[in-house]
């Protein structure tokens, strides 16, 4: 697959977007982590499954922007987050069309979204971190 120009341009604005919603996660996780999931989701969306892939590497651009402790302390948070993401990107790639174009788009997402959080979940609060 050849990524086009406009691929590399929606890609470049979604990580513009990610990386400046990043500082205002001092403020509150509860802005950062929407405006991260929707920008993979539109990623998807306009410019491919690979884009969306991509950009889930959105936790290392956090860590340096602004460094959590916990993240420090707890390096194997990374790869489970980017995996988390990249299961979001995957269900809405695959199942959007799916599902149809009406239809396809929530129902994607809301897969999405529960299979995000039930790996993120069981992944970082049972195992890595009582570990």
């Amino acid at each position: 697959m050849k990524i086009r120009t406009k691929q590399i341009t929606v890609t470049a604005i979604m990580l513009a977007i990610c990386i400046l919603s990043q500082f205002f996660k001092n403020l509150s996780v509860y802005i950062t982590g929407p405006i991260i999931n929707a920008a993979l989701i539109l990623t998807v969306l306009y410019a491919g499954t690979v884009c969306g892939v991509i950009l889930s590497i959105t936790p290392i651009t956090s860590f340096f922007i602004t460094g959590s402790p916990i993240m420090a302390a707890i390096p194997a948070m990374f790869p489970c987050i980017m995996i988390g993401n990249i299961i979001l990107v995957l269900c809405v790639g695959l199942l959007h069309t799916k599902f149809g174009a009406k239809a396809g788009l929530p129902v994607s997402i809301g897969i999405g979204a529960v299979l995000k959080a039930v790996f993120m979940g069981i992944l970082i609060s049972l195992i890595i971190l009582p570990t």
